[in-house]
C-alpha cells in the first residue's frame, strides 16, 4: 500500500466521522477506486458511496426529500438497465416506455410502483423502496452473470463509466489531457 493511500484513507475516515456519521439515515459508507485498492497517489481523489435507510430518511428528512431520493434511485436503475442492453438512454421522461422493448429488463408487473410511490404516506414510500431494491438486485444479478462484469459489477461499471480517472498507472496522462481541455 502506498503512503499516499494511508494519508487519503485517514482523511476520508476523518471526513466520514465529521460530516457523514452524524446523519442518522446513513447505514454504510464504502470507499472504492485507488484509495480502496491501495494504489492512491498524492493527486488521487477518494471516491465513496453512501447507503441510507429509507425509513430513517422518511423520519429524519421528511416525506418530500424521502420521495426525492427514491426518484434518484429510479433514474440510476433505468440508466443501468439501458446500459446492460447497450442501448442509448432516451430523453428524460421517455425511458419507462422503452423498457419493455429491451432484450433484458426486470419483471414489468411492478413498473408503476418503481416509477412512483402508490401514495404519499410512509407505507407507500416503503413499498416503492422495496420494489426499487428488488429491481436493483435483479440488475446486479444480471451483471454478475455476464463474464464482462463478473463478481463485482458495480466496480466494473464504475471503471467503464469514466475516462480512467484515479488509476495510478495512468494518472499523469489523464491529468495532462484534462489540463489541455480546461486550458
Amino acid at each position: 500500500m502506498s503512503a499516499a493511500t494511508e494519508r487519503k484513507r485517514a482523511k476520508f475516515a476523518a471526513f466520514v466521522e465529521r460530516h457523514v456519521a452524524p446523519h442518522p439515515t446513513i447505514r454504510a459508507v464504502a470507499v472504492y477506486g485507488s484509495v480502496a485498492s491501495g494504489h492512491a497517489r498524492d493527486d488521487s481523489d477518494a471516491d465513496g458511496l453512501l447507503d441510507d435507510d429509507p425509513d430513517s430518511t422518511w423520519q429524519t428528512l421528511g416525506p418530500a426529500e424521502a420521495h426525492d431520493r427514491l426518484n434518484a434511485l429510479w433514474e440510476a436503475l433505468v440508466a443501468g438497465c439501458y446500459a446492460v442492453n447497450s442501448t442509448w438512454l432516451p430523453y428524460r421522461g421517455r425511458a419507462a416506455r422503452g423498457l419493455g422493448s429491451l432484450d433484458w429488463s426486470w419483471p414489468q408487473d411492478d413498473l408503476l410502483t418503481l416509477v412512483a410511490a402508490p401514495g404519499h404516506d410512509q407505507q407507500a414510500h416503503h413499498r416503492r423502496a422495496e420494489a426499487l431494491t428488488a429491481a436493483f438486485e435483479a440488475l446486479l444479478e444480471r451483471l454478475r452473470d455476464e463474464v464482462d462484469y463478473g463478481d463485482d459489477p458495480i466496480f466494473a461499471a464504475f471503471l467503464r463509466a469514466l475516462d480512467e480517472p484515479g488509476r495510478a498507472w495512468n494518472m499523469d496522462e489523464w491529468n495532462s489531457r484534462r489540463r489541455d481541455v480546461t486550458a
